[in-house]
């Protein structure tokens, strides 16, 4: 099932916008991880059944400095002479070892490696990324299929590592990023590239946004109108509704016939006031009297004639409260709305 996780942003500043590009794997900065760096540090590579290569990820969520939780709140009992950084070390060592027994090739760590850890895991072929964060470290774990390890007295086991097809590094404006490979997960990262750091957050929320609205989509195909149609459509139905059933609802609800549209109207209107927020440009407001869309029409508007109104609006309304505004002459009237306050006032464009 397709969600948001299935996708990583990167925001690189100072490139065309035309240079964003989606990536297969995910790619995050990582400073001291060069292309040099990873020439000398090669993740080692294990056959699988079938002769396909894999490198085997331990993915940890829990600090591997010997400053983690578990270690500081441990009373220790030690002989005279005996470091208690030394013991902690000792135990990272035994870990470190350990990994390397069962072939992991790659370390990924949310938080910090020890840098005598990190020596000893790189001479025996064992990259070591740290400093993830905990956003990488999910997206690193739904591409490996590993299990984060949250803890350091536990026996490591061989269900707990993940898969990678390959390791790799990128360049990107002069920053070092590291891409991870897999050939069965479905995580991909977008990379985003504008001038200045606003357009960016603009643009990663766009695209948030409408993967969000396609994941839904997939999910549960059903959708509803935007632009305030949802809200002219449903104050319209209620309206209708009420006349249909006026009767019915009068004896059933027990109030008089005016407080029962005074009710409906008040609702109406208040629906029809969402919709009318989403003008920002001091526009005007239409509503087609048959099928209800909201229209949203600029300023410039009041200089048409309702020769021209009527071809870009097809017969144009705008009802306010249930009360539709239209001429007896099938004309178009076109309704400019302000508000000040709880005050709505309304000034017909065209007579």
């Amino acid at each position: 099932m397709l969600s948001l996780t299935d996708i990583e942003y990167v925001c690189v500043e100072g490139c065309p916008i035309n240079d964003s590009r989606l990536v297969d794997g995910v790619l995050f900065e990582t400073p001291k991880i060069t292309k040099q760096y990873l020439a000398k540090v090669i993740p080692r590579k294990v056959h699988l059944q079938g002769g396909a290569e894999t490198i085997k990820v331990a993915l940890f969520n829990t600090s591997l400095s010997g400053d983690s939780e578990e270690f500081v709140d441990t009373a220790y009992e030690a002989d005279a002479g005996v470091s208690g950084d030394d013991v902690l070390f000792r135990h990272l060592m035994q870990v470190a070892t350990h990994l390397v027994q069962l072939q992991v090739g790659v370390i990924a760590c949310q938080k910090v490696v020890h840098p005598g850890m990190q020596k000893y895991l790189a001479e025996n072929g064992v990259l070591t990324v740290d400093r993830l964060g905990s956003l990488h470290v999910v997206a690193v774990q739904r591409l490996t299929g590993a299990t984060a390890i949250g803890t350091l007295h536990a026996t490591i086991k061989e269900d707990y590592i993940g898969h990678l097809l390959s390791v790799s590094t990128v360049q990107i404006q002069h920053k070092n990023y590291l891409h991870l490979q897999s050939s069965t997960s479905p995580v991909t990262t977008l990379v985003l590239c504008n001038r200045n750091e606003a357009a960016l957050l603009e643009m990663k929320d766009v695209c948030r946004t409408a993967h969000h609205v396609l994941c839904q989509a997939l999910r549960t195909p059903h959708v509803l109108c935007g632009g305030g149609c949802t809200e002219t459509h449903l104050a319209a139905h209620l309206t209708a509704q009420v006349r249909m059933q006026e009767e019915t609802l009068l004896a059933k609800l027990g109030c008089s016939k005016a407080q029962l549209h005074t009710t409906t109207n008040n609702f109406a209107r208040c629906l029809e006031q969402v919709a009318m927020a989403l003008e920002h440009d001091g526009g005007c407001h239409g509503s087609d009297p048959v099928n209800h869309h909201h229209w949203l029409l600029p300023p410039w508007a009041s200089t048409m004639d309702p020769a021209e109104a009527a071809n870009m609006g097809n017969k144009l309304s705008f009802s306010l409260g249930g009360r539709n505004k239209k001429k007896d002459d099938g004309g178009v009237q076109v309704v400019s709305v302000k508000q000040t306050g709880d005050t709505v006032t309304e000034s017909a464009m065209f007579d």
